[in-house]
């Protein structure tokens, strides 16, 4: 009789906050994704332009992990105006087909995609915690949710039905309908701190409306900019239809997104560089710019709340991922309560024992 292979063990899904999670179990299967993407460390990687490996005249962009910067994660080819002038080419001729397919189709290719992120999310939380310096749960939760905003986009497409309406009608020979139709190629600029999920998201929702994306991952995670690359590639997104141009933003990123070709613009970042974005886009013609730029965020503690679950929530949203994200906590209020007010001055104590970079 044959031997009867064993059974590979699976997590559950985890999130940033997960506290029923077999903890061992967790450590295991991480230790050894992380192992794997260490011993990858240090290759290099190129640009991927209609679906073939483009090399730039541009240094290659060292990726060093945050961890220790004496570790070289790779070396990623640096697009100039010449590569961004090329896959915005091949994005404009590659769009046209990817909007005539059917929407269905176009779902159902992103549903593989998240899949695919699923099933690969061990790998990519490793390739994340070594490229941005995420914590373990930091890093799973980012790979998770990245699946999720793929989906999600993908449930608003099918609850729409496609984005064709059936409007009112006035008399009775008039047929009116609604009908919201793919944009175009889109530039596509992702932050380091949610360098999986905010990728997936913004890039996802262009993809699956039948529009065409030149992503440029942030400049310290371009490893796992390239891992998304192959997600989507694997799923079945048409060459050409995901441009993947790693590379300085001083060298590139003014000409991604000036660039006569692109329609629209999806960035995510600080608000400054944002507010440049959104002057400057439609200079000549309107574009869509779509922003999600940085702020402070505050958390109200009311008379009624759970004062040291508050204090601790505030605490660990303060200084969760180094305090690196949007979703910081920077502004702890109470409302009428003296004693959410030393809870509040508690969090703040808190902070003092948080240990860091270790």
């Amino acid at each position: 009789m044959a031997a009867t292979a064993a059974a590979v063990p699976t997590l559950p899904k985890i999130t940033y906050t997960s506290a029923d999670v077999d903890l061992a179990l967790f450590h295991r299967l991480f230790d050894e994704a992380l192992a794997g993407v260490r011993a990858a460390a240090g290759a290099r990687h190129p640009l991927f332009i209609d679906g073939q490996a483009v090399t730039a005249a541009a240094e290659p962009l060292a990726s060093r992990s945050p961890i220790d910067t004496n570790v070289v994660l790779g070396h990623f080819a640096a697009a100039t105006r010449t590569e961004v002038d090329a896959a915005v080419a091949g994005a404009r001729r590659a769009q046209r087909a990817w909007a005539r397919r059917p929407w269905r189709e176009r779902v159902a290719t992103l549903r593989r995609a998240a899949a695919l992120v699923r099933e690969r999310k061990l790998d990519l939380a490793a390739t994340m915690s070594v490229e941005v310096g995420k914590s373990r749960f930091e890093a799973m939760g980012d790979a998770e949710e990245s699946a999720d905003l793929i989906d999600y986009y993908c449930g608003q497409m099918e609850e729409a039905d496609g984005f064709v309406r059936r409007m009112g009608q006035v008399t009775p020979v008039e047929r009116n309908t609604s009908v919201l139709r793919p944009y175009g190629v889109f530039a596509c600029i992702a932050p380091f701190n949610f360098p999986l999920a905010l990728s997936a998201g913004m890039s996802s929702a262009a993809l699956v409306a039948g529009n065409a994306v030149v992503y440029k991952p942030a400049e310290h995670a371009p490893w796992t900019g390239l891992k998304l690359y192959e997600a989507y590639r694997d799923a079945g997104v048409p060459p050409g239809v995901f441009q993947l141009l790693t590379g300085r933003a001083e060298e590139m990123g003014d000409a991604l997104w000036q660039h006569p070709g692109v329609d629209g613009v999806v960035f995510t970042g600080s608000k400054q560089v944002g507010m440049r974005i959104h002057a400057g886009l439609s200079a000549t013609f309107i574009k869509p710019c779509l922003l999600e730029l940085g702020g402070k965020n505050a958390a109200v503690v009311l008379r009624d709340a759970d004062l040291d679950a508050a204090a601790e929530g505030v605490t660990r949203s303060a200084f969760g991922l180094q305090g690196q994200k949007c979703s910081a906590c920077s502004r702890p209020f109470s409302r009428g309560c003296s004693s959410g007010r030393a809870r509040c001055a508690s969090a703040t104590r808190r902070s003092a024992t948080c240990s860091s970079g270790r």
